[in-house]
């Protein structure tokens, strides 16, 4: 099995097609938005080869940019083994707060504003995020010119 990653740099028009990305992506394509606005998108494909997937993944990404109406042009395009499933960064209560700037009060205050991240767990210690999820919404905040 082989993992496909295709990174673009931070596009003009960052969300519209931050947008359509989310609007059309499938669930066999992973996508991450950086904090800088770059996108990162992972195919995993079952091919014989390196150069099999790749080309798999070219094809993927160029019926994806068609369908959501984009024009996307990778920057680097990593083809490797595909290795164990690799647990998501995550994050608590005082990680969220150093992330975004703000006190731990705080983001108890935000979770409950549309647009914040959703817990993926819920602990005595207190609710537990993907860290690229925060990420993200703070990436949002700041495009909006908001301060939390």
């Amino acid at each position: 099995m082989w993992t496909t990653v295709l990174e673009m740099r931070r596009p003009v028009n960052f969300d519209v097609v931050r947008q359509r990305i989310l609007g059309t992506v499938d669930r066999s394509t992973a996508v991450h938005f950086g904090e800088h606005g770059e996108i990162a998108v992972s195919y995993t494909s079952n091919a014989a080869s390196a150069t099999e997937a790749t080309g798999e993944a070219l094809g993927r990404f160029a019926f994806w940019m068609l369908e959501a109406k984009l024009t996307l042009e990778p920057f680097t395009i990593r083809t490797h083994p595909t290795a164990k499933q690799v647990m998501p960064r995550l994050v608590g209560a005082a990680e969220t707060a150093r992330i975004l700037g703000v006190t731990k009060a705080r983001v108890s205050q935000l979770m409950h504003k549309e647009g914040f991240p959703t817990p993926v767990a819920k602990l005595k210690m207190g609710p537990v995020f993907l860290e690229r999820a925060v990420q993200e919404y703070r990436h949002a905040r700041e495009e909006a010119g908001r301060a939390d």
